[in-house]
């Protein structure tokens, strides 16, 4: 019986059991026909579809069959010869890329604090800052040296005696200072206040020679030259060649009526400056009272000869020339 003989008599069959159903479903309310049309039209063509395909398998199914009933039947099995099966693998691996999850940004935006409303506030006016003033201290002998380098230029006496008197002032032991002021002084005639100043430099400065002499020259216009010949031997005059320091050693030795050596030390002075008239004049001076008149006139010529001593002293030259001929 082939395959579409079977599904008629299936169909047959539930046409059959479905009879006593329909006499049940006449009891059943009716469906309008809307309704029916709606429910059996799938329904036929669901049981439509089923039937073709069974009629179609069924159909190549005896085909087949009797094609293998008419082949000869002493066809003999083909035998292939053993080989090697050999099986590549032809598929192509395909690699599937899944796409990387996204990163999900957690970031969030900071919740933006309500803004004070903006209050405008007009600059204040630039004011430049005051400049650093840089005050160098200057110390009183810094002071003093200053001063003194002005007081040396000064062409008034009085102002120049005010300016050393400072100095001393701001530093007591600024020799040239108190020197030039002892020079000033001792110029105007004020004797004692130059004798003071005098030996408050030599209570400082004992050895100095420009103080020394200053002494030594006011004790021999005061005529005490004992005095200024103790003040003169306290250094050794052998190897001094101060030529002021020689002339007053000379001139207390002459006071003193020591004629020897007052006559060495007018020779050495003559050896430094053979033009000063001054020294010949002493050493006229001192011959005469050794009583060699002779050398003795020969050295007042050679004073006057200079032509530079005042005209009192050119009388008093003049005049014992004239005895001594």
């Amino acid at each position: 019986m082939s395959l579409l003989n079977q599904v008629l008599l299936d169909l047959e069959k539930r046409n059959a059991e479905a009879a006593p159903e329909q006499h049940l479903l006449s009891n059943v309310k009716t469906i309008s026909p809307s309704q029916k049309k709606s429910y059996a039209l799938p329904l036929v063509l669901i049981i439509f579809t089923g039937m073709m395909f069974f009629v179609i398998y069924g159909l190549n199914e005896e085909e087949n069959t009797a094609n293998f009933n008419n082949s000869p039947k002493n066809i003999k099995p083909l035998i292939l010869p053993k080989k090697k099966l050999i099986i590549k693998n032809t598929y192509n691996t395909v690699k599937i890329s899944h796409p990387k999850p996204e990163k999900i940004s957690t970031f969030t935006r900071p919740i933006q604090k309500p803004q004070a409303p903006e209050i405008t506030i007009d600059p204040a006016p630039v004011t430049e800052k005051p400049k650093k003033i840089t005050i160098k201290i200057v110390s009183k002998t810094q002071q003093a040296e200053k001063l003194f380098r002005t007081a040396k230029l000064e062409q008034k006496e009085t102002e120049k005696q005010k300016k050393l008197e400072l100095v001393l002032k701001l530093n007591p032991q600024h020799i040239y200072a108190r020197l030039l002021l002892s020079k000033v002084l001792l110029s105007k005639g004020l004797t004692n206040q130059t004798e003071d100043l005098v030996n408050q430099g030599l209570a400082l400065f004992p050895q100095n020679l420009q103080f020394i002499n200053l002494r030594s020259q006011l004790l021999l216009q005061d005529r005490q030259p004992q005095a200024a010949l103790t003040m003169l031997q306290k250094v050794d005059a052998k190897h001094i060649q101060n030529e002021t320091y020689l002339s007053l050693l000379a001139s207390a030795y002459q006071q003193n009526n020591n004629n020897l050596k007052s006559l060495l030390t007018y020779q050495k002075l003559l050896k430094i400056n053979p033009h000063k008239a001054e020294y010949w004049l002493g050493l006229a001076i001192t011959m005469e009272k050794q009583g060699d008149s002779k050398q003795a006139l020969s050295a007042y010529q050679q004073a006057l000869d200079k032509n530079t001593l005042k005209n009192i002293i050119v009388s008093y030259i003049k005049q014992r020339i004239s005895i001594l001929k």
